[in-house]
């Protein structure tokens, strides 16, 4: 906040405004803390009532839906007779939010696999091309063929990691699908 708008604030509707994006009571610490600067001391009452107001605004439980959504840290804001609506779909959300970030964590297996499964794959064709000019002898041929038969069991574990985080992910799509479909915070 800048001096002018220390000076002629609306505490009232700033306490509002904070309210409705869930700030803890706390929040008028950083005020305070500015506004000292300009020697200008918040309407404590006038921040507190705006702020009740405005949490009437977040603690819907639409809004709990959303803010689960998108966080998992749930910051006990809400006042008694509206907190258990909000934390009860907080929670619906936030199952929703844990389970994309599940997804996430498999998908980025399947691409550390997928890249594994390449690098091995590169490395047999390199094999192969050596064997197919057969310069290097008898005893390099036979390691080399041996080697390719380990690397391909390799890839084979690679592919098998694949398949089953891919199922994971399907079967966790289809949750969410279902939590999504079954929404009652809409």
């Amino acid at each position: 906040m800048s001096k002018d708008q220390c000076r002629n604030a609306d505490w009232n509707l700033i306490g509002f405004e904070d309210g409705t994006k869930g700030y803890a009571a706390d929040r008028i610490d950083q005020h305070r803390q500015v506004c000292s600067k300009y020697k200008v001391v918040p309407d404590m009452a006038a921040y507190t009532t705006g702020r009740n107001k405005g949490l009437q605004n977040y603690c819907t439980p639409q809004n709990g839906y959303r803010v689960g959504q998108s966080t998992t840290d749930y910051t006990d804001v809400c006042p008694r007779e509206l907190d258990e609506s909000f934390r009860k779909a907080f929670d619906y959300g936030n199952q929703i939010l844990l389970h994309q970030q599940e997804i996430d964590r498999y998908q980025q297996d399947v691409k550390k696999y997928q890249q594994s499964k390449r690098d091995i794959e590169q490395k047999i064709s390199e094999n192969d091309a050596l064997i197919a000019k057969d310069a290097n002898g008898p005893a390099v041929r036979a390691h080399l063929i041996d080697e390719n038969r380990e690397l391909r069991g390799y890839v084979s574990e690679d592919q098998d990691r694949i398949d089953r985080a891919q199922y994971e992910i399907e079967q966790i799509q289809r949750l969410v699908q279902e939590l999504q479909d079954n929404n009652p915070y809409r």
